[in-house]
């Protein structure tokens, strides 16, 4: 490709099962990504809070997780004082393809939606329409 020397997209893998997590920071790693990992949403919430502005462009987020569920994470890093809160890209991250969830996803103001097992092509898919 070549053309701008943006750095790459960093990514928050949002994922309390850690074996789910590794193989996704594994694939991000090896596509070029920087990646952190939050074991839940308050985590993810906290990690992106004290993040410099515009460091994370994507935050991958489960839906189902102890402590903080993944709606519940969105909707706060959407209420943050900051200007890229409205603006960085979450994607819910989940077994459960029902309408319910879907919704439940979109109102707490995720951009998308991916259903797990994450099929990496399409997320590698989402991501390059994203970034580019």
């Amino acid at each position: 490709a070549g053309g701008s020397v943006e750095r790459p997209v960093k990514i928050m893998v949002v994922e309390d099962v850690e074996l789910n997590a590794e193989v996704l920071l594994e694939i991000l790693a090896m596509e070029g990504f920087e990646t952190a990992h939050a074991v839940n949403g308050e985590e993810a919430v906290r990690m992106f809070r004290e993040s410099e502005p515009g460091e994370f462009g994507i935050i991958l987020m489960d839906m189902q997780m102890p402590v903080m569920d993944g709606a519940t994470a969105a909707a706060r890093i959407r209420q943050l004082e900051r200007a890229d809160a409205a603006s960085v890209l979450i994607y819910a991250c989940t077994a459960n393809t029902f309408q319910e969830d879907r919704e439940l996803a979109m109102r707490s103001g995720m951009d998308d939606f991916l259903t797990k097992p994450i099929d990496v092509d399409v997320l590698l898919k989402k991501i390059g329409k994203a970034v580019r």
